[in-house]
């Protein structure tokens, strides 16, 4: 072990010697809330002063009674979440706790799972962790941002139980208008030609999450006392995946979405196909049943939806911009046309503007490109 000598300026301070070169570092005892002796440390300082301004700060966490950040700050990613998963699973649905442990398992844990929690950021994070999934080119853009908000979600957690002061990756944005993939004009026109020619459940489908904009699990939730055919209106207030019905995870989730007439005869030529087809085999469409059943009356699985619209993108010769995609052609569509950017968020069930600004900025600022240009035009036409 090196040799300490002690600073003569700082009380605490010390300084030492290695192959590198000379360094500070401080060492200062302390007594926790249960009255134990403990030691804050630190090395690699190099200068008395930096060494000083550290321990300083700890102090100051010391004297306002913030000790547990001091005493926590050398638990690993891993040492958390052994802690944060059965302290919170029991708020999870069954298919969030299955897609929690899996991201962890597989790709939390190995990347970035003897990370400190105190001394992780942005940069770490990014080269670590997002760069390592992106290099191995098998994951799509949107999966990454999803394993991130579940690391996002468990820092969070351990700032609310006071093991960190803050969350260091707060602010650590993806480029998300890259990443948004919708149809083009062309694209959505030869799309909605072979749509034209298949049974009417999946033009129901497929015309139904256009021209609404919502989630595919927001679909697979409707039931029919869910559509207002007076109003012309889908009161979206459950999401379904293939583990069961779940609430939306926010509030704004929780919405009415407008639809125009064309989808509105629609949907009454299909709930009358659907009358005759139950009836047929002695059964009765009630309102409680899902909106969208298979051929065998049970509720529609994701994967059969995404099977279903794969084959459409092959048969018109148009990109699998995926189902997803056809939420982002709905809101692209809208903004370009100059709808109000806020009827366009709540249509979505964004939770906040600043969500819809992000994921659109690019087709935003086509518009006020225009926008610009309009003022130009009223200025010159006086």
């Amino acid at each position: 072990m090196a040799n300490l000598n002690w600073s003569k300026k700082y009380k605490h301070v010390f300084s030492y010697s290695n192959k590198k070169g000379e360094f500070l570092g401080y060492r200062f005892p302390f007594y926790n809330s249960l009255g134990h002796r403990k030691e804050a440390s630190k090395r690699g300082f190099d200068s008395e002063r930096a060494a000083n301004k550290a321990l300083l700060k700890i102090q100051y966490e010391l004297e306002t009674q913030n000790s547990s950040f001091i005493e926590n700050k050398n638990i690993t990613i891993d040492e958390w979440i052994k802690v944060w998963i059965p302290y919170t699973q029991d708020n999870w649905s069954i298919s969030t706790k299955q897609n929690i442990e899996s991201a962890i398992e597989f790709h939390i844990s190995p990347l970035i799972g003897n990370q400190k929690l105190s001394t992780l950021n942005k940069i770490t994070y990014k080269r670590e962790f997002i760069d390592k999934l992106r290099q191995e080119n098998k994951y799509k853009e949107s999966t990454i941002q999803t394993w991130h908000k579940i690391v996002m979600r468990m820092i969070n957690a351990a700032v609310h139980n006071q093991i960190l002061p803050s969350n260091t990756l707060t602010g650590f944005k993806f480029d998300l208008s890259n990443n948004v993939r919708s149809f083009t004009k062309d694209e959505l026109q030869q799309f909605i030609a072979v749509l034209d020619s298949e049974d009417i459940r999946t033009q129901t489908i497929f015309l139904a999450l256009l021209k609404s904009g919502m989630r595919k699990g927001e679909l697979m939730g409707l039931r029919w006392k869910d559509i207002d055919l007076t109003e012309k209106y889908f009161d979206i207030n459950s999401t379904r995946g293939d583990y069961g019905e779940n609430k939306p995870k926010t509030k704004t989730s929780i919405r009415k979405v407008y639809f125009d007439d064309s989808l509105l005869v629609l949907i009454k030529k299909y709930k009358a196909y659907e009358k005759e087809r139950l009836l047929k085999k002695g059964r009765i469409l009630k309102d409680e049943d899902y909106f969208i059943l298979s051929s065998r009356n049970l509720p529609i699985q994701q994967s059969k939806v995404t099977y279903m619209f794969r084959l459409l993108c092959e048969e018109a010769e148009v990109p699998n911009i995926t189902v997803h995609g056809l939420r982002h052609t709905h809101a692209t569509f809208l903004i370009e046309a100059g709808a109000n950017i806020k009827y366009v968020s709540n249509r979505l069930g964004h939770k906040n503007i600043n969500i819809t600004l992000d994921v659109y900025s690019d087709v935003l600022k086509e518009e006020e490109k225009e926008t610009a240009d309009m003022m130009g035009n009223l200025i010159e036409n006086l």
